[in-house]
């Protein structure tokens, strides 16, 4: 089961909807605030690439 909570944590912090649920502590807060960065710029990416495609 821990498992599961490491990937539904990692899902929710990734795509930045952080329900408030789990949250980090130590030196894991800096590597979750890389993830949600890290989240939101492949998700800004992506919106990019189709909006380009659609614009052709």
């Amino acid at each position: 089961m821990r498992f599961a909570n490491a990937l539904y944590y990692s899902l929710v912090t990734f795509t930045t909807l952080g329900y408030g649920d789990m949250h980090p502590t130590g030196w894991l807060k800096a590597l979750s605030a890389l993830e949600a960065l890290t989240g939101a710029v492949f998700m800004a990416l992506i919106v990019a690439l189709i909006a380009r495609k659609w614009m052709r």
